[in-house]
Formats: structure tokens, sequence, C-alpha cells
């Protein structure tokens, strides 16, 4: 077999699938910065150079759980994609990082980084726990040069922070005060725990 950097180099597709992975990410991630790089129009078809690739111990899935071919699979480079990957970035005297940290759960990552709904709740979550209504408006305020997001319903908003707490990367919390007629009433605020920090401080990697 033709030595493994050459026959990488050979192809444009393989050659950026593993250029652009500079830390772990979906395959829609994978897809689109390949696109970038090759200056195409749209995302080009790469599951089965993905395979090709983790056949040969380039690129490691790190959703094995999820099952080949499920949304939020998140793929990684393997110490010899590295090794790889630095000799691509060689050829034009530039040095390749790839960020990948420990004790992130990635089967969260993938299903965070699922859906930009799910990714704009992470993300407005990163600096201090917000009520619902402050979420809303803070997800407006980071997306409003976005046309494809127009915000989030109250409704898609309360399911993502439920599934979100159930998988253990966010926590509820509750004060209760008196209103008007000495009636209690619960404010309830959201936050990233240390692993939701993790996840989202890794998703903003560029």
């Amino acid at each position: 077999m033709k030595d493994l950097f050459i026959w990488i180099c050979e192809n444009p597709k393989k050659k950026s699938i593993v250029a652009v992975l500079n830390k772990p990410k979906l395959i829609s991630e994978i897809a689109s910065d390949v696109a970038k790089r090759l200056d195409l129009k749209q995302k080009p078809a790469i599951s089965g150079y993905i395979k090709e690739l983790e056949n040969c111990n380039i690129l490691k899935c790190l959703t094995p759980k999820l099952g080949r071919g499920k949304p939020g699979n998140v793929f990684g480079l393997t110490r010899k994609g590295i090794e790889i990957a630095s000799k691509i970035y060689s050829q034009i005297n530039e040095k390749f990082c790839y960020k990948k940290p420990k004790g992130i759960d990635w089967q969260n990552y993938g299903w965070c980084l699922t859906g930009t709904q799910k990714k704009a709740v992470l993300v407005s979550l990163e600096q201090k726990p917000l009520r619902q209504h402050e979420i809303r408006r803070k997800i407006k305020e980071l997306y409003k040069d976005r046309n494809s997001n127009k915000g989030i319903s109250r409704q898609n908003l309360n399911d993502i922070l439920k599934q979100m707490i159930e998988k253990g990367f966010a926590k509820k919390e509750e004060t209760w005060i008196i209103k008007i007629k000495r009636r209690m009433k619960p404010i309830r605020r959201y936050h990233l725990n240390k692993e939701g920090l993790r996840i989202n401080n890794q998703a903003l990697i560029q």
C-alpha cells in the first residue's frame, strides 16, 4: 500500500478532511469546513472518505454508542492523524494544533451541536445564570445578523433546557419571592455546570 501521507494528499477531499480537523467535529461541520477550504459552493459528500480514513486509523469516532450515520456523531484525529495533519501544515510552514480536552462527554457535545437552537442556548449560558426570557433575548442578540435564526420559541427553549438538565450538564436554580397578596412565586435561572462549560468552550474553538 502507498505511504498514507501520499495516499491522503493525492485526494483533495481526504487531505482537506484531515486538515480541517483542528478539533473533534460533527460530519456536517467537517463537510462545511472542507467546502470552504476547497472553495466549493455546496457541502461535499464525505461519509465514504470518513469511513476510509477511519479504517486506516487516521480518524476515530468519539461517539460509537450512537451508531454510524446517527445525528450527533463526532469524529476526531488519532495520534497517526495528528502526525499527518502536522505534515500537511508543514508544507505551508504553519504549525498544526489539535484541541481535544479531557473530561467531555462527546455524545452530549454532539447533541448540543446538532441544531442551531441547541448550540445557541448553550452559548447564551456561558457567562452567568439566566431566566428563560433573558436566554431568548440573549439568543436574539447573538444571532441578530443571521437571517436563518429569528429566535427561539418558549416551548422549544423549555424542551432544550429540560433535556440539558436531564443529560447532566446544566442546572436550574429556584428563588422564591413574595408577590402581590403575599403569593409566592418562583424565579427560575439556568446555568451550565463544569461539564457544560467544557462543552461550550470546545464548541467555540475556531
